[in-house]
């Protein structure tokens, strides 16, 4: 799924018999829901799709990823994302 203005495209891939798949999709109106289960491992997968740097917070249930806490992009926890063919 991409963000309405082009710049990300997230996947979020699920365990399915000890091989991590991309999740069914559901959209309803503007909206894209994933469904997740109780306990199952997952992972997320971003591609930035610009000719520069973006800043990602990885987050599940409004929590971040990484932290646990509440997401924001003030808390400093985010990741940057460099462009296609970066090297660095």
């Amino acid at each position: 799924m991409r963000d309405l203005k082009g710049i990300v495209e997230v996947e979020l891939l699920v365990e399915e018999n000890g091989a991590l798949t991309p999740a069914r999709e559901y959209v309803q109106r503007d909206t894209t829901y994933v469904e997740g289960r109780s306990g199952q491992r997952y992972a997320l997968r971003v591609r930035n799709l610009t000719g520069g740097r973006v800043e990602v917070v990885p987050s599940v249930d409004g929590l971040d990823v990484q932290s646990g806490k509440d997401a924001s992009f003030d808390a400093e926890t985010g990741f940057a994302k460099p462009p296609p063919g970066w090297k660095g």
